[in-house]
């Protein structure tokens, strides 16, 4: 634990020391790499990139994905690094987790012996602005031809933020829905009707602005697009018009419960959930009340924010097959 602290310490430190234009255009190489292998070289790999320049308004820290173009990687200047670097790799801008078998004194005791000579930023900037003022304004519609293997429908719903209370009934709306085969969206879908491959539907949690909700289904060889949209969209309307049964609560609530204790017996997944909540909501022990929460919501809870969240105001994005020469 003391080499794996020293070594955190270190990077924090003392990475500015090393960064030199040779380790710059390394790192810039590796991280063109991950965009090849994760979006542009992967079919459908662009759907979330898609999926936030149509459901978050230009100039919005969310309309454009984490990696960067192409373009940016190659803009990067050594200072510009340097300054980002600079800026906001302050130990009074993050949050260290340690979680495992320990000695808490020991642990506190080294943390501020490594740590402790690492100076703060006294003039962090603050964070941008996530408010959205606009909604959709209804269904935007977009088509993309490319290298895939067969058409693909993806759906995106602006939805509350992660401190929302509204958000754990939309994570158990969205169980019931594509949460395994006895959902919904798989039974209808896939299994009765037959014109999906496959289906899903998740939150992705945001601390402002707006969360998504994204869902996707690729369509069975033969069968008809318009008929895939139009029963997709059919199921998401009938839980905000008729609500759960009490045996689609007592299976979506079971699932969470298996997912949540599942995640509860990995060490670094408990690390990285606290210390999200740590960061975004200055409240690690939420980790400790997520499993009443969900318990807590009920099927009025559900039939609500369905009806509320997955509405007209929608992104529908298709992906259809282009031919290669």
């Amino acid at each position: 634990m003391e080499l794996i602290l020293w070594m955190e310490a270190d990077r924090l430190g003392t990475l500015l020391e090393a960064l030199d234009q040779a380790n710059l255009d390394n790192q810039r190489d590796v991280v063109k790499n991950e965009k090849r292998s994760s979006y542009d070289n992967q079919p459908y790999g662009t759907a979330y990139l898609e999926l936030f320049a149509l459901a978050y308004p230009k100039g919005h820290p969310y309309h454009h994905p984490t990696i960067g173009s192409m373009e940016d990687l190659d803009a990067a200047s050594l200072e510009d690094v340097r300054n980002f670097f600079a800026t906001w790799y302050a130990p009074n801008n993050a949050v260290l987790t340690v979680v495992g078998d320990i000695d808490e004194t020991e642990i506190a005791a080294a943390v501020e012996r490594l740590f402790g000579g690492i100076a703060a930023n006294p003039a962090l900037p603050s964070h941008p602005d996530l408010t959205i003022t606009t909604s959709l304004g209804g269904e935007i519609r977009k088509t993309v031809k490319d290298k895939v293997p067969d058409p693909r429908i993806h759906l995106a719903y602006r939805a509350p933020i992660l401190s929302s209370p509204d958000l754990p009934a939309l994570e158990i709306a969205c169980q019931i829905l594509a949460g395994g085969r006895g959902s919904r969206l798989t039974r209808r879908l896939v299994r009765q009707e037959q014109v999906a491959q496959d289906v899903g539907l998740s939150v992705l949690p945001f601390v402002g602005g707006a969360s998504l909700v994204v869902g996707s289904a690729t369509l069975r060889p033969g069968a008809d697009a318009i008929t895939l949209e139009t029963l997709f969209l059919e199921e998401l309307r009938g839980l905000g018009e008729r609500g759960p049964t009490p045996t689609e609560m007592e299976r979506a609530r079971a699932l969470i419960e298996s997912e949540e204790l599942a995640l509860r017996s990995d060490p670094e997944t408990i690390a990285d959930q606290i210390g999200v909540y740590a960061t975004l909501l200055s409240d690690p022990e939420r980790i400790n009340r997520d499993l009443a929460i969900y318990q807590g919501v009920d099927a009025a809870a559900v039939q609500r924010v369905a009806k509320q969240y997955l509405a007209d105001d929608r992104v529908i994005l298709w992906y259809e097959p282009v031919e290669v020469s």
